[in-house]
């Protein structure tokens, strides 16, 4: 990789603001009202070999970096200004580099290679119990085990970059419990997150959508994720194709997930099962899809990762399976209408470095019309990452 793109990130950084260049990092007290400097580098070797539904094969392989930094300041005893820049990078991007405040995201997953902007711009409140976040944040609701995948928010997973804008408020309750809710802000070009077409958010009626969040997390116990969530997605659905929309329908996807866990010996390894369904009710025709059926697509979604936490000390192996159908559009980890079969290692190698990696096979669930084969993506990855 050019020594030009892995710098440039660090260049960028110094313009987001000048507390960057003055401000002291703040030691590990909360309590303490002083400016908080933080980020992180991730640089991995990716290689993919597609085997496409006209019987060609294509094979890519690059070296990532993303590089993400920034700056939390406290403004008084509730609220703080947060922001960061990320910038991704790589050798297969040329000499075009680019950085600005985007409005949405460029590419299906995230932005293009070679794009950065402040992925975080917002105001903070925490009080007791209560919390709220207005402007441009992070939010992911991932399943617990060592590849951590969503089936409906997951913003910058992997070298990926992607935000919501708009507020996101969480309450507390007893044991363990905490109510998630966001109201997010859409472009008329596309969200800023994974949504998948045929929705599109080119009308002011869909341009808000709504995410309610009932969830409980408690590491240490056997049951130590369970939740549900409801992504509301007003006028948002293009039934018969979003180039000519001529039928929009709400879209609504419901998700439920449970992970239970097993200690397997005294030494801190143990096992971990965790599984998650999702639900669209309102599909888009099969016809849109391309599957050669009639009626509405299916909207059915799954996952499944088996999982043995601490295999060796520091050392975790995980395996997913995924299943999503046609109609199912808004899993950021997995494409629609694709079954997914994963194997991730990981190790942990201190607090803040760790190396992982994968290797996965996607295909069509199924094979579209007017092709004559099933599309295939394997891809492998090593990664490692660093955070300051």
């Amino acid at each position: 990789m050019k020594l030009k793109t892995m710098s440039f990130s660090i260049v960028a950084l110094t313009l987001v603001s000048p507390l960057l260049l003055s401000a002291e990092k703040q030691p590990d007290n909360t309590n303490k009202k002083e400016i908080t400097i933080f980020s992180d580098a991730r640089i991995g070797f990716f290689e993919s070999t597609r085997d496409d539904r006209d019987g060609s094969q294509k094979t890519k392989n690059s070296l990532r970096l993303r590089f993400r930094a920034g700056v939390l300041a406290p403004l008084n005893e509730n609220w703080s200004f947060k922001t960061r820049f990320a910038g991704r990078y790589s050798d297969e991007q040329g000499e075009d580099i680019r950085t600005k405040i985007y409005s949405t995201i460029s590419k299906s997953d995230g932005l293009a290679l070679g794009e950065g902007t402040l992925d975080t711009i917002s105001m903070l409140y925490k009080n007791n119990s209560h919390s709220l976040t207005i402007g441009r944040f992070q939010k992911s609701v991932e399943l617990d085990g060592v590849a951590k995948k969503s089936l409906d928010r997951n913003t910058s997973p992997n070298t990926d970059i992607s935000w919501i804008d708009g507020v996101y408020y969480t309450y507390a309750v007893k044991n363990k419990w905490k109510h998630h809710a966001i109201l997010q802000y859409n472009n008329k070009d596309n969200s800023s997150e994974v949504r998948r077409g045929p929705l599109d958010f080119t009308p002011n009626a869909a341009r808000t959508s709504y995410f309610y969040s009932f969830d409980k997390k408690d590491k240490n116990a056997q049951i130590p994720r369970l939740g549900i969530d409801i992504n509301y997605l007003p006028n948002a659905l293009c039934k018969d194709g979003a180039s000519t929309c001529g039928q929009r329908e709400d879209y609504i996807a419901l998700v439920a997930r449970l992970v239970g866990q097993w200690n397997m010996n005294d030494s801190g390894r143990r096992f971990m099962l965790s599984s998650e369904i999702g639900y669209a009710p309102n599909t888009p025709l099969n016809a849109t899809m391309k599957t050669g059926a009639t009626g509405n697509s299916d909207g059915n979604a799954y996952q499944v990762s088996a999982n043995i936490i601490n295999l060796f000390k520091d050392h975790s192996l995980g395996l997913v399976y995924g299943k999503v159908d046609a109609g199912y559009l808004i899993a950021p980890d997995f494409r629609n209408n694709n079954t997914l079969l994963e194997l991730r290692y990981k190790w942990q190698i201190s607090k803040k470095q760790k190396l992982e990696a994968r290797v996965r096979e996607r295909e069509d669930l199924i094979t579209p019309i007017c092709s004559a084969k099933s599309r295939v993506y394997n891809d492998f990855y090593v990664r490692f990452t660093h955070k300051f």
